[in-house]
């Protein structure tokens, strides 16, 4: 039996501290859900929706707190159109604030959020023709 532990020790790849290098299945369930991983992820996702409806917006703060705005949307008109759209379908995205991801997110919201943001683009699209 110690042998078998060894030989299985001595297969687990290790770093150059020694310790294991495989992961937890902790970690990996959590890189998927951590708020900076989705906030990227949703920064992608609305960037190329903006981009395939024809709508420049500007993105910014860090990636668990983003906020995005139409470019020279200077009153919010676009953005309390955009946000109406999203709360229509049960997203609420302030217009005028950051948002706020937690570790409680998890991949699927952000997936629903994006579903619903997409409609929400072609809504101000609509609205801007």
């Amino acid at each position: 039996m110690e042998r078998q532990r060894r030989r299985r020790d001595a297969e687990r790849p290790r770093d150059l501290t020694g310790r294991d290098a495989r992961r937890s299945r902790f970690d990996q369930q959590a890189e998927g859900r951590q708020p900076v991983f989705l906030g990227q992820r949703l920064q992608r996702g609305l960037e190329a929706q903006a981009a395939s409806h024809g709508l420049p917006i500007t993105y910014s703060g860090p990636p668990a707190i983003p906020f995005m705005t139409f470019v020279d949307d200077v009153k919010f008109a676009r953005s309390r159109a955009f946000a109406a759209a999203c709360a229509e379908a049960g997203v609420y995205l302030a217009p005028y604030h950051n948002w706020f991801l937690s570790a409680a997110h998890q991949p699927r919201d952000i997936d629903q959020v994006l579903d619903v943001t997409d409609a929400a683009f072609a809504t101000v699209r609509r609205a801007a023709a």
